[in-house]
């Protein structure tokens, strides 16, 4: 058993030591023998969402087992489904069918399940490490989605400053003291593309002229953009895959990374 399944397999309301170390040992597994993929299924979101509400908390790790059990790599399960299934929880909230109670208990055991699956799955070593500044404005509401890229981030064996819960101004003062490689924004309310590129346009007067601004976030998929209302960033995607893809490439100027 390795220290850290002996450590958060023993803290109330972790995974168990023993789920840790399957983890552990299938990420490996499938890193040397890159399997197919597995259908994402409904299911599984379904009884996550159930699991994480159960006052029996071990009712998740029973979850979780059963996707690991079906080839659903570590990191699916939390970019996947823990984020699906906090999405649901929050739909749940909105329409009266699950208690302001539930939800946050809820949420706050993904968030648990989360820091333990990153834990438990080895970090990479990488030569073209990066500083990225994860930013997620004072007035969102919902942070667990930041909370799984900063955590993908640090897993890549970047380093990742996470502002949560922070006011525009001391964003602003923080990100002048510090020369990033990239800053990403997360938005999940679409009222905050309301007044975006105003808040953009101030990032790229206090970091350096060539760090890329990427704009992230479920309000993406929820918006439709057009010319006026689409955020002024380096680059837009909702894809994780594709600001590791640029934070690989490194800087370049602004010109030559417009999408």
């Amino acid at each position: 058993m390795t220290d850290a399944t002996k450590h958060f397999g023993s803290r109330p309301g972790g995974l168990s030591a023993t789920l840790l170390e399957t983890m552990a040992s299938k990420a490996l597994y499938q890193v040397a023998t890159k399997p197919g993929q597995v259908p994402f299924r409904d299911e599984w979101v379904t009884a996550l969402c159930e699991a994480v509400c159960d006052p029996d908390w071990l009712r998740k790790s029973y979850v979780i087992q059963e996707m690991l059990n079906a080839g659903v790599p570590p990191l699916s399960v939390v970019e996947d489904y823990c984020a699906e299934a906090a999405r649901v929880l929050g739909e749940g909230w909105c329409d009266d069918t699950r208690s302001f109670a539930q939800v946050s208990i809820g949420v706050a055991r993904l968030q648990s399940v989360i820091r333990d699956l990153f834990d438990a799955v080895p970090s990479k070593t990488i030569p073209h490490v990066r500083d990225v500044a994860v930013l997620v404005r004072g007035d969102e509401q919902h942070t667990l989605g930041s909370i799984i890229v900063a955590n993908r981030l640090r897993h890549e064996g970047h380093s990742v400053w996470l502002g949560v819960g922070r006011s525009d101004n001391e964003i602003i003062t923080h990100l002048a003291r510090r020369n990033f490689d990239m800053v990403l924004i997360s938005v999940a309310h679409e009222h905050n593309f309301e007044n975006l590129n105003s808040f953009i346009d101030q990032l790229r007067m206090a970091c350096s002229p060539d760090t890329p601004i990427a704009v992230g976030g479920s309000a993406l998929l929820r918006v439709t953009q057009d010319e006026e209302t689409a955020p002024k960033a380096d680059f837009v995607s909702a894809n994780i895959q594709d600001v590791l893809a640029r934070l690989k490439r490194g800087r370049q100027k602004r010109e030559d990374e417009k999408l």
